[in-house]
């Protein structure tokens, strides 16, 4: 699409937009994007103890030589 569309062009879908953004810089977003409601949902970074089970579960089915604590 190059340019606005014509409410009444046939060639339109009429769906909706999902747009997904990801950064490991936060703060060097424009603050335009980091107003509210311009992503309906945030994940964070997980805590010391969320990144220990999602640790395990990654691990669970791998064989290891050795058991260790995690």
């Amino acid at each position: 699409m190059d340019g606005p569309r014509d409410k009444n062009d046939t060639d339109s879908c009429g769906g909706y937009v999902l747009v997904i953004g990801a950064t490991t810089r936060p703060g060097a977003l424009d603050p335009a994007l980091r107003r509210s409601r311009r992503f309906k949902i945030a994940l964070r970074v997980p805590d010391e103890d969320a990144r220990a089970e999602i640790l395990t579960v990654a691990v669970k089915r791998l064989r290891l030589e050795s058991i260790q604590s995690i």
